[in-house]
């Protein structure tokens, strides 16, 4: 089972055992992955596109692998079981994805939160029919996850339209986002759910 991966150069050709996660796109990025497994195996992956971030967690037997063409969701079990998603089922661009402590994998467009509640390939029909929206309390743009303080995601943005920034935090507890200026408890942050 894959432990661990980062995002890192090519390997010294025949030193490690690499595998090619191909989909049907043509691109001359490429993003190379290095793996190991809980018998501490390493290996490297190639996918398509440049690389953007990958996110793993113990609580979900996916991680996943965001370029700035696909995205892939590969099974930890067993990392010949893939899929790849083009940027385009999407309705744009994901600029960032994330695992929550709980393992649910959260994605962000340039303006938009989405959660996924099951493993991708499971989907059937329209990714975003499926994803559910995080309305966040105001209008932003330029999303950008920073890390995590313990089960809340802190996320950067600007308010939309402007290049004024604002301080979000996804809690995992709620399932809402709340402004960082914003007393959790005396805050009320609108409906969590789908549009």
């Amino acid at each position: 089972m894959i432990t661990t991966a980062k995002i890192t150069a090519a390997p010294i050709s025949g030193l490690y055992t690499e595998k090619i996660y191909d989909a049907p796109i043509s691109t001359k990025n490429w993003t190379w992955i290095k793996f190991e497994t809980n018998e501490y195996e390493t290996f490297y992956g190639q996918f398509k596109g440049a690389p953007l971030q990958i996110a793993l967690s113990k609580q979900n037997p996916y991680f996943y692998v965001l370029t700035d063409s696909l995205l892939y969701e590969v099974s930890r079990e067993n990392p010949s079981d893939y899929t790849a998603y083009d940027q385009d089922d999407f309705w744009g661009t994901i600029t960032n994805l994330t695992l929550t402590p709980s393992g649910q994998l959260l994605l962000s467009t340039y303006y938009e939160l989405l959660q996924a509640n099951m493993p991708l390939f499971k989907i059937e029909g329209d990714l975003l029919d499926t994803l559910i929206k995080i309305i966040p309390p105001v209008q932003i743009d330029v999303i950008e996850f920073k890390n995590w303080h313990n089960d809340q995601l802190h996320i950067q943005a600007n308010y939309l339209g402007t290049s004024y920034p604002v301080n979000l935090y996804f809690d995992t507890n709620t399932n809402k986002i709340y402004e960082k200026n914003v007393e959790l408890l005396e805050s009320k942050p609108l409906k969590f759910g789908k549009y």
